[in-house]
């Protein structure tokens, strides 16, 4: 078997509360269609902080799966 490297990184940069879950929740769903073609990523969602998060494919995350992280500094 071969393992490509991750195809999709999508960056989400909102203004407020409000955006973020329809943002997400496309970008995840664009994430999911691709990790289902593969079959070789997990989704990896990351909080860079309060207005931008990343959704990408990943080996880090077993397929099938969704992760989410933190990058952000505690407060």
């Amino acid at each position: 078997m071969t393992t490509a490297e991750a195809p999709l990184v999508l960056e989400v940069m909102t203004d407020g509360p409000r955006q973020i879950d329809a943002q997400l929740t496309a970008a995840v769903d664009a994430a999911l269609e691709m990790a289902m073609e593969s079959r070789q990523f997990g989704i990896l969602v990351t909080r860079h902080d309060d207005t931008k998060f990343t959704v990408a494919l990943s080996h880090e995350v077993p397929f099938g799966q969704t992760i989410e992280r933190s990058a952000a500094p505690s407060i």
